[in-house]
């Protein structure tokens, strides 16, 4: 008989996409039957991080082979593994269709020690260097892109950017560099 047969891949996986931004792919859904199929809906239950931008629905997709292709999102709003069930709805013999998909939501995380930098006594018109250590205990790449001081002699002796990899360490050095004789603070 002449009927619609849906194709669709049975998984669409993003791997690792960054919190608080977006990752799209293409799913393409085929009609190998021998009639017009009517992609009436999608829906996606599990997790609400997924969503179908475009194209919108309804679309039919010619016979023997005709395709369409949907853009599916992935925007994490936390760390972690999240998984839904995309399931497109249509007049196909054989049913909906129900793609699993699956997202990591990744973010670097950054502490440093010592929480504070203390100089002791610096000769003035030297420069007294002290570390600030950088650990990424995140699950992505940490980029520091700039840091500054405040306070008269205090000044970062590192070239930024710096790239700090996931479970690594970075030393940042701080320095001192008194014009004038007397205590000096800074942040």
């Amino acid at each position: 008989g002449v009927a619609a047969r849906i194709t669709a891949p049975g998984s669409l996986g993003f791997g690792n996409v960054r919190v608080n931004s977006s990752s799209s792919l293409t799913l393409r859904i085929t009609n190998t039957g021998t009639a017009p199929l009517n992609l009436t809906g999608a829906s996606v239950t599990g997790s609400t991080i997924f969503s179908l931008p475009s194209p919108s629905l309804p679309t039919n997709i010619a016979a023997n082979g005709g395709f369409a292709d949907l853009l599916v999102r992935c925007a994490p709003t936390a760390m972690g593994t999240f998984s839904a069930t995309l399931t497109l709805a249509s007049n196909a013999i054989n049913g909906p269709a129900n793609v699993a998909l699956t997202c990591a939501g990744v973010a670097p995380q950054l502490t440093s020690t010592p929480s504070w930098v203390e100089f002791s006594s610096v000769l003035r018109t030297t420069t007294a260097t002290q570390y600030l250590y950088i650990t990424n205990s995140g699950t992505a790449p940490l980029t520091l892109a700039s840091a500054t001081t405040s306070g008269a002699p205090f000044s970062i002796g590192t070239t930024l950017p710096v790239t700090v990899a996931v479970g690594g360490t970075s030393a940042i050095a701080v320095r001192c560099s008194p014009t004038a004789p007397g205590y000096n603070q800074g942040t």
